[in-house]
């Protein structure tokens, strides 16, 4: 029973969207919103990008430390004394990853069409078979 819930709360985590954070870059002082990906994809980050989800940075300019609630980036971002970039850093900058799960989606969506082409060249071959029986069977019996 242990074993299952494990495996179950496993499969949730892997599922579960990631945490939004903030993605930062100190070389070109560039700032914004960062959501790293969900149960179907996950972004990779340039090099040079940092991800920070609340802890303190520390800069030339002090400490400073990012109090999680999203309309509070852009402020954030100032106070570090970057430029704030809108929308996603992670879809802007970042490499999509498909995960496993989109091919499992997608094989899902085209399974009823697949069974029907399955079934229908079953039908197709059985009924040939039954024919060429029929046939057969005349040729001996005349």
């Amino acid at each position: 029973m242990s074993n299952t819930i494990i495996i179950f709360s496993f499969f949730f985590g892997v599922l579960a969207p990631m945490p939004p954070g903030i993605a930062y870059n100190p070389e070109t002082r560039e700032c914004g919103y960062y959501m790293g990906g969900d149960e179907y994809a996950s972004y990779l980050l340039p090099a040079g990008w940092v991800i920070n989800y609340g802890e303190t940075i520390q800069n030339e300019t002090g400490s400073h430390e990012w109090d999680g609630r999203y309309d509070s980036i852009e402020q954030f971002c100032r106070e570090l004394g970057y430029s704030y970039i809108q929308g996603n850093i992670a879809t802007e900058y970042g490499e999509r990853k498909e995960s496993g799960l989109s091919t499992i989606r997608t094989i899902c969506k085209t399974a009823p069409i697949l069974l029907l082409v399955v079934l229908v060249l079953s039908g197709f071959l059985i009924v040939n078979k039954i024919i060429r029986k029929g046939r057969i069977k005349n040729i001996k019996y005349e």
